[in-house]
C-alpha cells in the first residue's frame, strides 16, 4: 500500500511539472497580445503555408462573423470556401477574455494576419486568437482543404487535453 501511494504521488508530481512547463512565459510558445502560435513540432503547419494569403486579393474577401456572448458562440457554424480569401471576425461581448481556438482549420489554411485592437500581427502557424472583453479580432485566411473543423472557446493549450477540458462553447467551420 505504501508503494502504491508513493508511486501515485510521483505520477501526480510528474504530470503537474509537465503541465507547468507549458505556460505563458515558456519559450515553447510565441505569444503576442491576442494571438497565440506554437512551434511546428506541436502542430501540422507546413513551410510556406502563408504563401497563398500573401498574394490574395483581400479587397474581395468574404467576411464571416462569429460572436461569443455568455461563453457561447452565437452562430456556431462558419461556412468557408476553399481558395477564397475570408476575414473571420470574432466579437467578444463578455466581460472577460475569450478564445477562438481552431487548430485544425488553421493548419489547413493559409493565414495572412490577425488584426487585434487595430494592430496587425503576422501569424502563419496560428493555433488560437484571444479576444479581449468587448473587442473584435479579425483573422485573415484562405482555406486550403475541404472538411469540417471544430473551433472552441478554451483557455488551455495543452495538446490532447484541450479536447477533454473545453470549458466553453464549440462550433464547426464547414469548408466546401
Amino acid at each position: 500500500m505504501r508503494f502504491l501511494s508513493k508511486a501515485s504521488l510521483i505520477g501526480v508530481c510528474a504530470f503537474l511539472s509537465a503541465c507547468g512547463s507549458i505556460s505563458w512565459d515558456s519559450k515553447r510558445f510565441f505569444i503576442v497580445p491576442g494571438v497565440e502560435t506554437a512551434p511546428p513540432y506541436n502542430w501540422t503547419c507546413v513551410a510556406n503555408q502563408d504563401r497563398a494569403a500573401k498574394v490574395a486579393k483581400w479587397e474581395n474577401a468574404v467576411t464571416v462573423v462569429e460572436t461569443i456572448k455568455d461563453d457561447i458562440y452565437q452562430s456556431g457554424l462558419l461556412s468557408l470556401k476553399v481558395g477564397v480569401p475570408h476575414i473571420i471576425t470574432v466579437t467578444n461581448l463578455d466581460d472577460q477574455a475569450r478564445w477562438f481556438r481552431a487548430p485544425g482549420l488553421f493548419a489547413k489554411s493559409s493565414v495572412l494576419k490577425i488584426v487585434n485592437e487595430d494592430i496587425d500581427v503576422a501569424a502563419s502557424c496560428l493555433q488560437a486568437v484571444a479576444v479581449a472583453p468587448q473587442k473584435t479580432s479579425e483573422i485573415y485566411l484562405i482555406p486550403l482543404e475541404k472538411g469540417y473543423f471544430d473551433y472552441h472557446e478554451t483557455l488551455l493549450s495543452t495538446p490532447m487535453l484541450t479536447e477533454l477540458t473545453t470549458m466553453g462553447s464549440v462550433g464547426v467551420a464547414f469548408v466546401y
